[in-house]
């Protein structure tokens, strides 16, 4: 299957422009959670609070916001993003929406159902990301232990 062309001049009319205030402040709606363990506290050293942070908490912390990067953090959004492409016909562009990247738009050049991301390759995936990114954490602790400076009064 070779793969359709898609030029902004084959789009025909460019929706009409809608303002929209740069920074809207509202309501987050972001699903937080709380990780599992106990392994902040504040220690007094010195006669100052010092919250100490163990190697733990910080690995739990990045798996499990490299997971949440990779499904875009927020559920809504997706829903959103797919009620919007699928109300825009094939040949037309979707409304011009100022985001903190800037003015985006997309084209929408065909629509078929995906079948390529299956839940094995998923899994397979996000086990390659994990390990790669237990290598680096691991890498980037090293660093910090031999650059950390330890004051003593």
């Amino acid at each position: 299957m070779t793969p359709k062309r898609c030029s902004l001049a084959n789009m025909g009319r460019m929706p009409d422009f809608r303002f929209q205030e740069l920074f809207e402040l509202g309501e987050d709606s972001t699903p937080y959670r709380k990780l599992g363990g106990d392994f902040v506290r504040v220690v007094h050293a010195g006669g100052r609070e010092i919250l100490q942070v163990e190697r733990e908490a910080l690995v739990q912390l990045a798996t499990a916001a490299f997971d949440d990067i990779a499904h875009l953090l927020r559920p809504g959004h997706l829903a959103q993003l797919r009620k919007i492409l699928d109300a825009v016909p094939v040949g037309q562009l979707t409304t011009p929406e100022l985001t903190r990247h800037g003015v985006e738009m997309y084209a929408i050049c065909g629509k078929r159902e995906s079948k390529a991301d299956t839940p094995m390759k998923r899994k397979k995936r996000e086990q390659v990301v994990s390990e790669r990114f237990e290598k680096q954490s691991k890498a980037y602790l090293a660093r910090l232990r031999r650059e950390a400076l330890i004051e003593h009064k």
